[in-house]
């Protein structure tokens, strides 16, 4: 393993190695198609004591026979990650009873997941991830009883997920993302006691978080975010993370999550000093969020307390997510709803007590009501929100400061 071996010539006398246990030919450079002997099973009656096959990591091309597993009936680990395989995942897999790594990740896999795949009782880790796989999960793969990694990341798999995973009592991961899954989360995810990762991100969920959620007992990531769950985040989020090492949860880009506090920060969570995030038109920043008594970042979309934890950026102004941009010779700051005029361009000093109004282009009134703050009315372009505060200055042109 781990040379510059090219081509696509492995030689016919390797299936005359009757005591051949192991063959790992993973990160080199070989490409095309498996030669036709590896799957004619009269050819290759010397690798039945096969049981470690690695050709991660090269460019071999075409589909995976039938009959690999009644050739190599003995593997216990069999990985073809990391290249270009096609086609449907044998459904013969089954025969390879003994196997307790399966690694076809990064490939081009299509079709189906093989109910079949739930025969096998003694596989440990399950990588399916990075393919075109569609359909649904089959729920044959809640018989994996001894499964600690399962990976189907990155197809096109639809339906829901099915309530029987949670059957997978021995499962330290489990990674659903980037899918086509819809429905709600399990209700009894609190029987996964083994757990560490949870990622359903990026599919099309819906519902609410279910209680059990936050009961699972040595989980330390949560994923959830980007489909489209409801309702809010349980306040029991804090206990899980005090007693359970959780380090990262996110529900981001879920918008139909609001808090049942609505505005209200609730005091069991604490927003970091400054503005951390930002987001995609690049007029506002958010706070990022954590837990008062523990480290936990939490994850959430701007709206989820209706932008309470947000300001514009530089050189805008408002309240986000209806920031604008700051008018024409006037500095507006990081988080602000003021614009502060720059000296120069107001005609009276400070201290003085002035009343009234002042006229501007545009069909702009300003009513100045002391030497420090005037309010534009609503019908402005100028300001529609804020109040715009006067440092001092003079020789003001109208022009220069009103229009934009």
């Amino acid at each position: 393993e781990v040379n510059r071996f090219s081509g696509n010539f492995i030689p016919i006398s390797f299936a005359t190695l009757n005591k051949l246990q192991l063959l790992g030919l993973a990160s080199n450079q070989f490409d095309g198609e498996l030669p036709s002997w590896f799957f004619d099973i009269n050819q290759t009656t010397g690798l039945k004591q096969l049981s470690y096959l690695r050709l991660s990591n090269n460019r071999f091309t075409g589909s995976i026979n039938e009959t690999i597993c009644t050739i190599l009936p003995n593997l216990t680990w069999l990985e073809l990650s990391v290249n270009f395989f096609n086609g449907s995942i044998p459904i013969s897999i089954d025969q390879c009873s003994k196997l307790y790594t399966l690694r076809l990740n990064n490939n081009q896999f299509t079709g189906s997941i093989p109910n079949s795949i739930g025969n096998l009782l003694k596989l440990q880790e399950l990588d399916l991830s990075v393919n075109n796989l569609t359909h649904s999960i089959p729920i044959s793969i809640s018989n994996l009883n001894q499964l600690h990694t399962l990976k189907l990341a990155n197809n096109s798999l639809t339906g829901i997920i099915p309530q029987s995973l949670t059957k997978l009592i021995q499962v330290k991961l489990i990674s659903f993302k980037s899918n086509q899954l819809q429905g709600n989360l399990p209700f009894n995810l609190i029987h996964l006691r083994s757990l560490r990762t949870l990622d359903f991100s990026y599919n099309q969920l819906n519902g609410t978080i279910p209680n059990s959620l936050y009961k699972m007992p040595n989980i330390t990531a949560i994923d959830l975010s980007y489909n489209q769950l409801e309702g809010s985040i349980s306040q029991q989020l804090e206990q899980l993370a005090i007693g359970n090492y959780l380090a990262y949860f996110s529900v981001e880009g879920n918008l139909k999550m609001i808090s049942d506090t609505g505005s209200q920060i609730p005091d069991w969570i604490t927003l970091n000093p400054l503005p951390t995030t930002i987001d995609d038109k690049r007029i506002y920043y958010c706070s990022g969020i954590h837990l008062t008594k523990a480290l936990l970042e939490i994850q959430i979309s701007p709206q989820y307390f209706n932008f309470s934890n947000c300001v514009c950026a530089v050189e805008f102004f408002g309240s986000p997510p209806d920031c604008v941009s700051c008018p024409k010779n006037m500095n507006c700051s990081i988080g602000g709803n003021t614009c502060i005029l720059q000296t120069g361009f107001f005609p009276f000093f400070e201290n003085q007590q002035l009343k009234g109004s002042l006229p501007c282009p545009d069909q702009l009134a300003i009513n100045v009501l002391n030497n420090s703050n005037f309010y534009p009315n609503t019908k402005s372009n100028c300001n529609p929100n804020g109040n715009v505060e006067i440092v001092s200055g003079t020789n003001y042109t109208s022009q220069e400061v009103c229009t934009e």
